[in-house]
């Protein structure tokens, strides 16, 4: 999996400098103060950067030869970090303001109820980071949306992430999504809310770091492109916070 990741990097990210790993005793200084305001302003930025994206409208799958609706897909993103001057760079901390990801996805819609789940695994090359995503969303008029009547979602995601030493990191995410059918285009929009827990667990010389709870508002554009009958590839723009995220899949549905 780590392989097929790291070739999606080479391929469509060869420009993009690829982060090393998250340090966290290094936001320990002499100050409280300070030491906390760094631990916030990378939780921030990670928090932007790692919450689930489901780079999809808000129509629900149908099953083309299946019963089941099934999506296969593959994205990068490049996300830009808005805090990395304060913290990217502090002992053994190496992380630029341009952020990349890959990410393998998989979803799967219900043949009756328009209720579909999905998943997301992602590794960062060069770095002990990895995240497990997972997310619910319901079309609530169970309609596939046209040039005038949209189709109508919710969504509730959450991600996980490890490999950080000394770090517990989840979001939690619930949005609203509306998209259209035009053709082959397939535009879509959401905003929603964006839950960031961030708990360290890690003292040195007689400073701790405390937890970090707080929200981000969410904002997210784009359009799947049906490129061949079961092909498509979806083009985003997602605001979390003070982070911008863009986004490219390459999916198959069934």
């Amino acid at each position: 999996m780590k392989r097929l990741l790291a070739c999606l990097f080479i391929v469509f990210l060869p420009a993009a400098a690829l982060a090393n790993d998250i340090s966290v005793g290094d936001f320990i200084k002499d100050s409280k103060e300070e030491s906390q305001r760094l631990f916030r302003a990378m939780s921030e930025d990670m928090g932007g950067a790692l919450a689930y994206r489901s780079v999809a409208p808000a129509d629900s799958l149908v099953g083309r030869i299946i019963p089941f609706g099934f999506e296969v897909g593959a994205d990068v993103s490049v996300s830009s970090l808005n805090n990395t001057g304060d913290w990217g760079s502090i002992g053994e901390n190496d992380i630029s303001s341009t952020f990349p990801m890959a990410r393998i996805t998989a979803q799967v819609g219900l043949p009756v109820i328009p209720l579909d789940f999905g998943i997301a695994y992602t590794s960062i090359p060069s770095s002990d980071i990895e995240l497990v995503g997972y997310e619910a969303r319901y079309n609530i008029l169970g309609l596939d949306g046209g040039a005038l009547m949209p189709a109508l979602a919710v969504r509730l995601s959450h991600t996980t992430l490890s490999g950080v030493d000394n770090l517990s990191f989840d979001t939690t995410g619930a949005e609203v999504a509306a998209s259209w059918n035009f053709a082959i285009l397939t535009p879509y929009a959401s905003m929603g809310v964006v839950k960031v827990n961030s708990d360290p667990d890690i003292e040195k010389d007689g400073t701790s770091l405390d937890r970090e709870s707080f929200s981000l508002n969410r904002l997210t554009v784009g359009t799947r492109i049906a490129l061949l009958p079961l092909i498509g590839l979806t083009l985003e723009l997602d605001s979390t916070g003070d982070v911008q995220t863009y986004t490219a899949k390459l999916a198959a549905r069934f």
